[in-house]
C-alpha cells in the first residue's frame, strides 16, 4: 500500500501506434478506392470501408482521455478512413432508403448470385485470370453482366477488375470466355475485343464519387415525380 489516494489509470496503446495504424487503413482505403485494385472477396470488399471507419470513430473517441496534442494527432490522422469509410457507409444505407430501396436490394441480389465460370493462367504463370457471371433476372437486358479480374499468384488476396460488361449473353455455365494472347493482353470472345492489362486506373475517390451520385438518384427520382 502507498497510503495515497490516486489511483492510476491503465495505460491505453501508444498515440503514435493508433495515429500509424488509422494512416495506414486510410491510405490503404483510398489507394483501393481509387484505382482498379479491389480485395479478391466480396464480403471482404463490401466490409472494408464500414469496418475501416469504426476503427476511425473508435480511435477518436478513446483520444479524448489523452493529452490535447495527442488527441489532436490522432484524431487529425483518423479523419481520412473516416471519410472514406463514411462516405461508403452513407450510400450503402441511401441505397436501403425508400424509394431506392429496389435498386439496393438488386445489386446486392447480384452480388449474392455472383459466381466464376472461368480461370486462366497466363504464359509465364504470373497472373490468373478469372471470369465472374452475375445473373440479372427479368428486369435487365441479356443474361447477365461479366466481370473480369486479374490478380497475381504471389499475392492472391487482391486482384485488379480490368474487363466487365453490363449486357452479357453468356449463359452464367463455365465456358471459355477468355483467353491470354501474351502476359499482358486478354482477348475477350464475346465481343471480339482485346485488352491490355497495363498500369494501374485511377479514378475519383468516394469522398467525390458518392455526393455526385446522391445528386443524380435524388434529380431523376424528382423528374420520374414531376
Amino acid at each position: 500500500m502507498d497510503g495515497g489516494a490516486t489511483s492510476a489509470r491503465r495505460p491505453g496503446l501508444d498515440w503514435r501506434l493508433v495515429a500509424g495504424i488509422n494512416l495506414l487503413l486510410g491510405a490503404l482505403l483510398l489507394f483501393m478506392d481509387c484505382t482498379d485494385y479491389s480485395w479478391a472477396n466480396n464480403a471482404a470488399d463490401a466490409l472494408f470501408g464500414p469496418l475501416v471507419a469504426i476503427v476511425a470513430i473508435v480511435s477518436m473517441c478513446g483520444a479524448r482521455w489523452r493529452a490535447t496534442w495527442r488527441r489532436w494527432r490522432i484524431r487529425i490522422a483518423s479523419l481520412p478512413s473516416l471519410i472514406e469509410g463514411g462516405m461508403q457507409v452513407a450510400l450503402a444505407v441511401f441505397l436501403l432508403v425508400p424509394p431506392f430501396t429496389l435498386g439496393g436490394l438488386f445489386s446486392l441480389s447480384e452480388m449474392l448470385s455472383e459466381r466464376p465460370i472461368q480461370q486462366a493462367v497466363s504464359p509465364d504463370g504470373r497472373r490468373v485470370a478469372e471470369v465472374y457471371f452475375r445473373s440479372v433476372g427479368a428486369y435487365g437486358r441479356g443474361n447477365g453482366r461479366i466481370s473480369v479480374r486479374v490478380r497475381e499468384r504471389l499475392l492472391p488476396c487482391v486482384e485488379r477488375d480490368v474487363y466487365s460488361l453490363s449486357r452479357s449473353y453468356a449463359s452464367g455455365s463455365p465456358e471459355e470466355y477468355l483467353q491470354w494472347r501474351d502476359n499482358d493482353t486478354l482477348y475477350m470472345s464475346e465481343k471480339q475485343v482485346e485488352v491490355k492489362i497495363g498500369p494501374v486506373k485511377v479514378s475519383y475517390p468516394s469522398a467525390i464519387t458518392v455526393p455526385s451520385t446522391v445528386v443524380q438518384l435524388l434529380s431523376l427520382f424528382a423528374q420520374a415525380g414531376r
